[in-house]
């Protein structure tokens, strides 16, 4: 998928999606409590003790043969049960490293039984390999396959180096590729010739291809531990030493998650990231879980910014319940900014129907995707045969989008707001959205 950029520096997604719908839900719950005196469901912890278990494997490459010298990284992990509360790369198994002997095996000793891990394995000569849903207690060997990389004229590698706040280079670091900026102008997404991902080796040192010798390299680089930043001039000219890149430790929000009892809520997902999504700066949204009583701990954020924190829907949905998103600046690097708290109130139900101007049926099993505006929480849903469409949990108060596509199907040029690139309904009151659902009409293209 490509994206291009418009007028006043707003980028849009040439994807299948037909129209956006924006929506500011301005309007206010009923009178009343929205709450019952009883705990939350869920809010009790329940611990399973699991073992800590190895992990054993075998790295080859794609005709079988095994490799040895490959580095396998334990990268991130996850929960087996519920959400996480720490980052995904904060675990402290997270960061064990093992090379494969002559016949390419591993072995991680000691991960912990309660989590799912994430590997990334890289040698070189082979294009790094991400290795999701790693179990430790499954007791089976591990089968890694490595694609060799193409070999393709230095005048398209882009090489360069990655450091930590001390200077020192890292090791494992991820640097990727997402864009291209060149006498043709900006070109984002899936790009031909351009490698999705390099990983830097001990000394630091990364290397990834791109399209043309005269190009500019948009990269995301990561680091476990460390802020993730967005580079966006890399260059196949400026050689080791002209690429390197700095990775700071970032800054931390710590907050609660409360009702309007002011009780924690626990075990729901936060998110936080820049409050500017402009694709060219953007780091990406970091997850993140409340604990038992409800409070969460984002860390590595990009310091001295503006960011995005909200609950996601889905995980409040249980209780009836949505919180608005807040907007919080970062402090300097290795500061924390406490008492970041976020209170839920009663959610808001988002009715409406898609029709075709020529009467023909909505086919079946046509998706509607629900976006909160400024964040990357969504919701999706399946439009039912009559066209009509149901999304509980909603947030009161935010502003939302409303996407939606069939095939031959663009939006309908009459509809009120219709827009050249975006579809935009006024404000509405409490009544008008409550009362009456919103009615979405597609023509049939030219």
């Amino acid at each position: 998928m490509k994206t291009f950029r418009f007028p006043g520096g707003r980028s849009a997604y040439a994807a299948t999606t037909v129209f956006l719908t924006t929506v500011l839900l301005a309007f206010s719950t009923p009178g009343g409590s929205a709450f019952s005196a009883a705990p939350h469901a869920g809010s009790r912890e329940h611990k399973t003790q699991f073992s800590r278990q190895d992990l054993r494997g075998i790295v080859a490459d794609s005709n079988g043969h095994p490799l040895p010298g490959a580095t396998v990284f334990v990268y991130t992990a996850g929960p087996r049960v519920g959400v996480s509360i720490f980052c995904p790369s904060c675990y402290a198994d997270c960061g064990k490293l093992q090379a494969t002997d002559s016949q390419g095996r591993f072995h991680i000793p000691s991960l912990d039984g309660s989590l799912i891990f994430r590997l990334l394995v890289v040698r070189e000569g082979y294009s790094p390999t991400f290795v999701p849903d790693m179990d430790p207690l499954r007791n089976d060997t591990v089968r890694i396959k490595m694609t060799q990389a193409r070999q393709r004229d230095l005048e398209r590698t882009v090489t360069g180096t990655v450091v930590g706040p001390d200077g020192r280079p890292l090791f494992g670091a991820t640097v990727e590729p997402f864009g291209v900026r060149s006498l043709g102008g900006k070109e984002f997404g899936n790009i031909a010739g351009l490698d999705p991902l390099a990983v830097t080796d001990r000394q630091g040192r990364f290397r990834f291809h791109c399209p043309e010798p005269g190009a500019m390299i948009y990269a995301r680089v990561k680091a476990r531990g460390l802020a993730a930043r967005v580079v966006p001039s890399l260059s196949p000219h400026s050689g080791g030493a002209g690429n390197r890149i700095a990775l700071m430790e970032g800054a931390s929000l710590q907050g609660i998650v409360r009702d309007s009892h002011g009780r924690g809520i626990p075990y729901v997902m936060v998110e936080v990231g820049q409050a500017d999504t402009d694709m060219e700066t953007f780091t990406g949204w970091q997850d993140i879980g409340t604990d038992a009583a409800g409070r969460f701990l984002a860390s590595n954020l990009p310091s001295s910014r503006q960011v995005v924190v909200c609950v996601k829907m889905k995980p409040l949905l249980r209780l009836g319940l949505g919180a608005l998103r807040r907007i919080v600046k970062t402090g300097k690097d290795g500061t924390v900014i406490r008492n970041v708290d976020i209170v839920a109130g009663k959610a808001a139900t988002v009715t409406g129907r898609v029709s075709l101007s020529d009467g023909h049926p909505i086919p079946g099993g046509t998706p509607i995707l629900l976006d909160r505006t400024g964040t990357g929480d969504t919701q999706e849903a399946t439009l039912a045969p009559t066209g009509s469409f149901l999304f509980h949990g909603v947030p009161a108060g935010e502003k939302i989008c409303i996407s939606v596509a069939v095939r031959g199907y663009p939006q309908a040029a009459g509809t009120p707001g219709y827009g050249r690139f975006y579809y935009d309904i006024p404000p509405v009151l409490s009544a008008d959205i409550v009362n009456k659902a919103i009615l979405i009409t597609l023509a049939p293209a030219r």
